[in-house]
C-alpha cells in the first residue's frame, strides 16, 4: 500500500514539476523526494513523471490519472480525520430523539430541528417518513381512531459543517 506521506509528496511534486524546488519547499532532501516517487512508481509498475535533462519534469498520462486519485484520497483522509475530531468533541455522530404525537403534530420537533440546522448542524433521519408517520393520509383513516405509537425513537445523524 502506498503511504499517505508519499502521496502528499507526489502531489506536491506534480504541482511544482521540479524536484529541487519541491524538496526545498517541503524541507526534505531531494534524494528523499526522489526515493518516495520511485517507490510509488515501483508499486504502480509505471512511470509517473518524464524526467528530462536539467530538471525538466512533466507528468506522464499515468501520472495525470494517478494525481486525480491521489488528491481524492488525501481529501478523503483529511475528511475522515476532521469528522473523527468532531465526533471526539461530540459534534458529530448519531443522536437519538424521542418524541410524542403532540410534538410531531404541533410542529415543535421540526421547528427544533430547523433551528439546529440554522446553527450549522445537519440532521438526517434514518427512520423512513418520520414526519408523516403520525399523520392520517386517507379519508378512511380519518374516520377511525388512530392506533399506534408516535413515541418511537428515530435515529438521527448530526454533523456540523
Amino acid at each position: 500500500m502506498i503511504e499517505l506521506k508519499a502521496m502528499r509528496l507526489f502531489v506536491a511534486l506534480a504541482d511544482e514539476l521540479h524536484f529541487g524546488r519541491t524538496a526545498n519547499r517541503l524541507g526534505i532532501a531531494q534524494s528523499a523526494l526522489s526515493t518516495q516517487v520511485l517507490r510509488i512508481e515501483d508499486r504502480l509498475g509505471a512511470l509517473l513523471f518524464d524526467r528530462g535533462r536539467r530538471s525538466a519534469v512533466s507528468l506522464t498520462q499515468v501520472g495525470r490519472i494517478f494525481l486525480v486519485e491521489a488528491r481524492a484520497a488525501i481529501a478523503q483522509v483529511e475528511r475522515a480525520e476532521r469528522i473523527g475530531r468532531m465526533a471526539g468533541r461530540g459534534e458529530a455522530g448519531p443522536a437519538r430523539i424521542g418524541y410524542v404525537l403532540s410534538a410531531a403534530l404541533s410542529g415543535a420537533l421540526p421547528n427544533a430541528l430547523s433551528a439546529s440546522c440554522s446553527r450549522g448542524s445537519r440532521w438526517t433521519s434514518t427512520t423512513p417518513s418520520w414526519r408523516t408517520a403520525c399523520s392520517r393520509t386517507s379519508p378512511a383513516s380519518a374516520r377511525r381512531p388512530w392506533r399506534g405509537s408516535c413515541a418511537r425513537r428515530p435515529r438521527v445523524a448530526c454533523a456540523r459543517s
